[in-house]
């Protein structure tokens, strides 16, 4: 990491986490403070309209990619070391754990032989996921999703699967348009 992203994170640790994101009015000012930080130190690809409430925790330089118009909620725990991707529109809410690293073992008695083994996760365009949701290494959840709050993921998530529990297990799945399909027609139609 460059001496620049180290500053950027020491920033962000000490102030920028710190910053409110509810209740005053420059909440979107220190929301974009935070961004900016975090692309030197934390992201390695994001697109605008990037919102980060106050405390959430990042683990891992440099290994979230992201898309346009996605957001994490208060007090999330990222580890993003086994490299996490999010597509666009997508909406994290507060207190999420997303894990891309997961300890292995041999015995539980000797770090002989024992070691860390990293996943990426991957959250694909117009998903939201629900308040304290875990989201385990290695797993995708497909387009359109909704991870019910409190849920833990073990397991790959089908395109428009609405899920919860423990372990998630697929309750319905989601009607609708997409809401990436119906931003691209709007944006598509002439000015009047």
């Amino acid at each position: 990491m460059t001496v620049g992203g180290k500053i950027a994170c020491v920033l962000y640790i000490l102030v920028a986490k710190r910053l409110p994101s509810e209740g005053l009015a420059l909440f979107r000012v220190f929301s974009n403070i935070r961004v900016f930080l975090l692309r030197r130190c934390v992201f390695n690809k994001v697109g605008r309209y990037v919102n980060v409430a106050d405390s959430v925790e990042f683990f891992g330089n440099r290994s979230i990619n992201g898309g346009d118009h996605f957001g994490f909620g208060k007090g999330c725990r990222i580890y993003a070391a086994g490299g996490i991707s999010i597509g666009t529109h997508v909406m994290i809410s507060p207190y999420v754990t997303l894990m891309t690293s997961n300890h292995r073992y041999v015995t539980q008695f000797s770090e002989i032989g024992n070691y860390d083994e990293y996943r990426p996760i991957v959250i694909k365009d117009d998903v939201w996921i629900g308040e304290r949701a875990i989201i385990l290494p290695g797993v995708t959840i497909g387009r359109g999703a909704i991870v019910g709050a409190g849920a833990v993921v073990t397991k790959d998530i089908p395109d428009g699967a609405v899920v919860g529990g423990n372990p998630a297990r697929i309750l319905k799945y989601r009607t609708g348009e997409p809401l990436t399909e119906k931003a691209a027609r709007q944006d598509s139609q002439p000015m009047t």
